[in-house]
């Protein structure tokens, strides 16, 4: 965990209490009495007091774990930025803003790295991993307030990278998300429950209180956010019952947190607090919404490919959809399966939007499926209807071969956009090619088989088997094509025809 936390052992307790904000970051055999720590290869963060302790397991059929050890801590030298800061600023869904804070390098080796320094901020969605949206470029700030975002919908997380002053990248920080909050409605009550993944701990001894702010509360003018309640989460953990009184099922109750945490660091001021987005829900809105109905644009595959080059691969699918009678969805889920296959969906985007581009595909192939979300975190039971989209695939060969090291049709391969063909097109969505020569008397002379180092454009040079060249003359091919397509009713197709070798 981050930041040293005292704990009070009880006799009768054994292994890691709850709430003590320790995480398990191995298993590591008895005989073992060293283990470094390097956040699964992502690395510390900057400035963090990270803090150890150590729970033994004993074998069956006893079995048990031991008391927990105590406690050893290590602060992490600042010869990198440290983000301190991820609040929601405004929640929308369409011009939602975020402030991000960060600290310099104070310990870092200025002979190594001269100053003066200069840092980008890049954004990613999710809680982590994934910040490849430059937001800020170089600039000595070390703050910036991030706007047009979905802050309703979307989860955002930040990472900084430091330069010095040569415009060389020197080192990133690690990754900081806002604080993301989600209500569950009950009969007469709304549970609230927080998440995020930041270097600096939300659960310290230092400062154990977060709190929650709510509208509908008392005289204060419908709308207004007023300090509700608090929590202490070293007791409770990031969960909170508003329970207090009986809520009205008729009305929109609006939430936010304010989350206190540490660096567990003397030299990093502390604490740092962070706000939510702000939430909404109704008590026994237990109710989940209707599905949309989806729709995919289809484009003419052809079409689309004929103007590009062989090496063209930046593909995307564009899908809408009309929304069911419902006026409070805060987002809708987006599913895709590469293979159509119900086992393979996979979330791909939460948005607030009725449309959703999907780029930077490999291909065209592909199903969608959407469900909708309401305010109070209902999902619709049903996913709308099943969209797909399906590749063109191409692939044709020459008659000709001549191997005389002129530059022109000296192997057989493929027709493409390099051949004299003038309707010659590219080899597309082509899982696997194996090809075969004849003569004509039917007896195998060559095959080449796609696959490994082998590529589907098989670049015969006339030979046989043992690679002695082939005399002039007409020959037969046939060539077992696997096509990369969801449909299933030609997946494989033999081409066959003849093939002159001229010299």
């Amino acid at each position: 965990r981050v930041d040293s936390f005292n704990l009070a052992i009880d006799d009768c307790e054994v292994g890691m209490p709850e709430n003590a904000g320790y995480t398990l970051i191995d298993v590591i055999p008895a005989s073992e009495t060293f283990y470094k720590d390097d956040n699964g290869g992502r690395k510390l963060a900057f400035d963090a007091n990270y803090c150890y302790r150590l729970v033994a397991t004993f074998p069956l059929p006893q079995g048990g774990e031991s008391y927990v050890s105590v406690e050893t801590c290590g602060i992490i030298r600042a010869d990198g930025p440290a983000i301190t800061h991820v609040t929601v600023d405004e929640t929308s869904d369409t011009d939602g803003k975020i402030t991000v804070s960060w600290r310099g390098p104070f310990e870092i080796d200025q002979a190594l790295f001269p100053p003066p320094y200069q840092y980008e901020l890049w954004r990613g969605t999710g809680f982590a991993d994934n910040a490849n949206v430059q937001v800020m470029t170089l600039s000595t700030d070390t703050t910036f307030q991030d706007t047009g975002l979905d802050t309703d919908g979307s989860t955002y997380h930040y990472q900084v990278r430091l330069f010095d002053n040569s415009g060389s990248e020197v080192i990133r920080s690690v990754t900081a998300s806002q604080v993301r909050l989600e209500p569950t409605p009950l009969t007469a009550a709304i549970e609230l429950e927080w998440f995020d993944n930041i270097p600096w701990t939300h659960n310290s001894q230092s400062f154990p209180m977060h709190y929650v702010y709510r509208d509908n509360v008392l005289s204060n003018a419908p709308g207004t956010l007023v300090l509700y309640d608090s929590v202490n989460v070293n007791e409770e953990g990031f969960i909170y019952l508003d329970d207090r009184e009986i809520l009205d099922d008729q009305t929109t109750y609006g939430y936010y947190v304010e989350a206190y945490g540490t660096y567990g660091n003397p030299k990093i001021d502390a604490p740092q607090i962070n706000l939510s987005q702000i939430v909404y829900a109704r008590p026994n809105d237990t109710l989940p919404p209707s599905p949309p109905v989806l729709e995919i644009e289809r484009l003419e595959c052809e079409e689309f490919l004929a103007d590009k080059d062989c090496d063209f691969s930046s593909f995307f699918n564009l899908i809408y959809w009309t929304p069911g009678d419902d006026e409070d969805i805060r987002e809708y889920q987006v599913f895709f399966s590469s293979t159509g296959r119900e086992a393979d969906y996979i979330l791909v985007a939460a948005v607030s939007d009725t449309v959703f581009l999907h780029n930077d595909l490999e291909s065209f192939k592909g199903c969608y499926k959407v469900y909708a979300v309401d305010r109070s975190g209902n999902r619709s039971e049903e996913p709308s209807n099943t969209v797909c989209n399906d590749n063109c695939p191409y692939y044709k060969l020459p008659n000709i071969i001549t191997p005389n090291d002129d530059g022109t049709n000296d192997v057989f391969r493929p027709l493409d956009e390099n051949s004299d063909d003038i309707n010659a097109q590219c080899p597309r969505f082509v899982k696997s090619v194996n090809f075969k020569v004849f003569n004509r008397w039917g007896v195998q002379l060559y095959e080449y088989q796609s696959g490994g180092e082998n590529t589907i454009y098989i670049n015969w040079d006339g030979s046989d088997s043992n690679g002695n060249l082939l005399p002039a003359g007409m020959y037969y091919y046939s060539a077992d094509v696997v096509f990369d397509q969801l449909s299933q009713s030609q997946p494989e197709r033999t081409l066959s025809g003849w093939v002159q070798i001229l010299y």
